[in-house]
């Protein structure tokens, strides 16, 4: 729910600018592709390559 609303807030300018149906769609992508990130994640750490 808190990512959602997070990624919603992101986007709202850019709802604004384009319509609130594509605005919605980008909010929801980058959802997706967050959650599809942290679900292939193989621990909870960060680690950046050195």
């Amino acid at each position: 729910m808190t990512a959602f609303l997070l990624s919603a807030s992101a986007f709202t300018p850019l709802g604004d600018h384009l319509g609130e149906e594509r605005g919605l769609v980008a909010s929801l992508l980058a959802l997706a592709v967050g959650s599809a990130i942290s679900a292939l994640a193989p621990n909870i750490e960060l680690r950046f390559p050195s």
